[in-house]
């Protein structure tokens, strides 16, 4: 990503937020603004971090009883489902509704009911396609960035046609 790319996505969409930052933009603005950096970081952990949203692989020359041992005393504390919703009232202990909701987890049959992400569309809007910048650096560097807007593939799991983009 780069500063073109976040002024061309749609506002809404979540690739149009901010992804990376520095002591300024995670410090001296938030604090400018009455923002409470780590109290959003931990509404968005709390939100996002559970169970549902998550997958593990185990593998290791150990007994199965020993493995599901490891896994129990590593993983028991990780919620099945978000904490709470940071839109409601934190007296309200109820799932988010975006939460994402799965039939038959854990198993190749897998299938998503609650896809928030789905509904927001392409992340770039259409007039900010097929441009070039041309950008004036400040260090002596030269750098090529390629992007391109596939629409989702969550139906093309099995296959995954973007590991074939993501070579180039």
């Amino acid at each position: 990503d780069n500063d073109n790319d976040n002024d061309n996505k749609k506002g809404k969409h979540p690739f149009a937020n901010f992804s990376w930052g520095n002591i300024h933009s995670l410090k001296t603005v938030p604090e400018a603004n009455g923002v409470n950096v780590m109290e959003k970081l931990r509404q968005f952990y709390d939100q996002y971090y559970y169970a549902q949203n998550m997958s593990l692989v185990v593998i290791g020359a150990y007994t199965l009883d020993e493995l599901e041992r490891q896994v129990l005393k590593c993983f028991q504390i990780v919620p099945s489902l978000p904490r709470y919703n940071h839109n409601q009232n934190k007296d309200d202990q109820t799932s988010s509704s975006l939460a994402i909701q799965r039939n038959n987890a854990n198993t190749w049959d897998v299938s998503i009911q609650n896809d928030p992400i789905a509904n927001l569309g392409m992340p770039f809007s259409t007039s900010s396609l097929a441009k070039i910048y041309r950008v004036i650096p400040v260090k002596e560097r030269h750098n090529l960035t390629i992007t391109w807007q596939v629409p989702p593939q969550k139906e093309n799991w099995k296959s995954k046609p973007c590991d074939y983009l993501a070579h180039f």
